[in-house]
């Protein structure tokens, strides 16, 4: 069966039998639940509705259609979920790589495998002394380098006056072009040349150890920037990818840990330490999806980033991302060193497995540094400090470690209140901070702002230094309005009306929602076939965030069919509703604004403003008593 004959076979069969192969279900009502496995659920708040095809937790949020249960329940991509759900129901798939047989993407493939190979071989075969200088100063054996394939380019521009060569015995293929456009040539005014001449070179393979770009050092002071690295593109994407996990992946199954760093060579220098299931998480932040690939391969997580302001920053944020996973990770004290290479070198593979050994989990070292301070018989502050620690353990969520470290920070800060209260009073604390309202009790003001610390971690770290980001969507009123509209009245965006109240949305996957829906020119909708929509648009890749996602499928769950000829009443209601709604948020922003005015005459015109939607308001419910 193919791909797409399997992907219709299962959404055409109940979601329910699908997912109580992996999780049991019980009947209730209309809909099966369950106990849901993406959080830390005592009472069951996985829903599943046969009709609709799709799940929702009402807790976590975490929601689709069967086949993303299982990848988001496997922590697997789209085509290794089919295969497995294949081997479940016992169908042979024919599964055809849709990027490798993607003809630009082949080309891409084949250019980064020679510029892989010229990169590795032309040091190696002119015994360049740039390059053994390289690995002489860093203690670099020949075994090691070759293991990680780290290599030099010079400044003669071989890989450009190649790839030119090739383009002239092969005019059809944009061969030229395709490496201009993954970066690994570029265009200057003398033409094209090699993005990484006079640098030191490291392939960055994918989990099936096939190269999908380059980092880079510079062999000179002078030489800026120190790392330059491959950007995305079509086949390179920073943000799924862990360094050298293609190398560890047995030595962290063999080893049952897992040692991150912030870059290339302090990897490589743990690897020659016999330190082989060690990656670099490629900068000072962590994706969700690193975190959730590293949980897949262990739940036992050292950090051994650098050992300076930077990289204590860059360990909180990567640690908070790993607590999402349910991960408590330990952090490896690199005193007096500043990073596991200079460890390594100076103190011995010995110390470093000492340091292993005794490293305590980050979370508590934060903990720490909070109720350590001397707050003397001030019960305001000890609180305070108590919200402080809540807030950190906020990413594990309503877990028992958390509840634990809770309860022995009250003591630690001399609080007199009962364990079971205390826990209580996280719980509303989380609770509070998933309804984005305020914290628990009033919060002491932080000495550095977070924009501050942002610029520290920037201007401090000395590795690769692009950040991750994962994109995140925080639905209002009229996000929800739209597409409630949108499901309620499937062709709603036909009426002239429509487009003049979608210029109030601000969100852009709202509006580009809105035009993915039309683009498919969808006129009825059955309670059945929303699940297949919904597939149809979100199942290009990154181009919807995984929250407006869930956003979306927790909207269809109460999805009812409506009487469409009221669709001209339904404009009308929208209209008022959002332009109310739009004029309060302005107000609400102009309020903000004036918090932060000193002069007198700014003050006057923002005063004005908001005199002005004041009117706008009134008059608008004014008019709607009126109808």
């Amino acid at each position: 069966m193919q791909v797409e004959e399997f992907r219709d076979y299962i959404r055409n069969i109940p979601i329910s039998q699908v997912i109580s192969r992996y999780i049991p279900l019980n009947k209730k009502g209309q809909n099966h639940e369950a106990i849901c496995p993406f959080h830390d659920d005592s009472n069951p708040s996985l829903k599943v509705n046969d009709s609709k095809g799709i799940y929702k937790c009402f807790v976590c949020g975490e929601s689709g259609d069967g086949i993303k249960f299982v990848q988001n329940y496997r922590n697997k991509n789209f085509i290794e979920s089919l295969k497995e759900l294949s081997e479940i129901f016992n169908i042979n798939l024919e599964i055809k790589d849709r990027k490798n047989a993607n003809p630009k993407y082949k080309l891409a493939r084949r250019i980064l495998d020679a510029a892989d190979n010229i990169f590795y071989t032309y040091p190696r075969k002119t015994n360049h002394p740039e390059f053994q200088k390289f690995l002489n100063t860093r203690g670099l054996s020949k075994e090691n380098a070759e293991k990680f394939r780290i290599g030099f380019i010079s400044d003669q521009n071989i890989l450009s006056k190649f790839l030119e060569q090739r383009q002239a015995d092969n005019p059809k293929q944009r061969i030229v072009d395709l490496a201009l456009e993954i970066g690994i040539i570029k265009k200057g005014h003398n033409g094209l040349y090699d993005t990484f001449r006079n640098r030191i070179t490291f392939p960055i393979w994918d989990q099936s150890s096939r190269v999908v770009g380059f980092g880079s050092r510079s062999i000179t002071e002078k030489q800026m920037p120190k790392y330059l690295n491959s950007g995305d593109s079509l086949i390179f994407n920073k943000s799924m990818l862990l360094y050298g996990v293609n190398i560890a992946k047995n030595s962290i199954h063999d080893s049952g840990n897992i040692i991150l760093t912030e870059g290339y060579m302090d990897t490589v220098s743990l690897h020659q330490f016999d330190f082989h299931q060690s990656v670099a998480i490629m900068g000072i932040a962590l994706s969700d999806m690193k975190a959730k690939h590293i949980s897949s391969l262990t739940k036992n997580v050292f950090l051994s980033l650098d050992n300076d302001k930077a990289g204590f920053i860059a360990s909180k944020r990567v640690n908070d991302t790993l607590m999402k996973q349910k991960i408590i990770a330990r952090k490896i004290d690199l005193t007096p060193c500043k990073d596991p290479d200079d460890f390594l070198k100076e103190k011995g593979r010995i110390a470093y497995l000492e340091r292993m050994e005794n490293a305590r989990p980050f979370i508590d070292e934060l903990i720490e540094i909070e109720t350590s301070k001397n707050f003397g018989a001030n019960t305001d502050l000890k609180i305070d400090a108590l919200n402080k620690i809540f807030e950190l353990l906020s990413t594990l969520g309503d877990d028992l470690r958390a509840h634990e470290r809770i309860i022995k920070a009250s003591q630690t800060l001399g609080l007199s209140s009962d364990p079971e209260n205390i826990v209580k009073n996280y719980q509303e604390f989380l609770s509070k901070q998933k309804n984005g309202t305020q914290m628990l009790v009033k919060q002491a003001p932080r000495v550095t702002p977070p924009e501050l610390l942002e610029k520290a971690v920037e201007s401090n770290t000395d590795d690769i230094n692009k950040r991750d980001e994962s994109p995140s969507f925080a639905p209002c009123k009229i996000d929800t309005w739209i597409l409630q509209s949108l499901f309620q009245f499937p062709a709603i965006y036909t009426e002239s009306g429509f487009t003049e109240i979608l210029d109030f949305v601000k969100n852009i996957e709202t509006k580009n929602f809105v035009l993915d829906w039309e683009s498919l020119e969808i006129k009825e909708l059955a309670e059945d076939s929303l699940s297949k929509i919904l597939f149809k648009i979100f199942d290009k890749e990154n181009s919807y965030s995984k929250p407006f996602e869930n956003f979306v499928y927790s909207m269809t769950f109460s999805f009812a069919k409506t009487d469409t000829s009221k669709v001209s009443q339904q404009i009308s209601e929208l209209k008022k509703k959002v332009t109310m709604e739009s004029l309060i948020q302005e107000k609400k922003s102009l309020k903000e604004k004036r918090l932060q005015v000193l002069k007198e005459e700014d003050l006057n015109t923002l005063d004005n403003k908001i005199m002005t939607i004041n009117k706008e308001i009134s008059n608008l419910k004014i008019q709607n008593q009126k109808f």
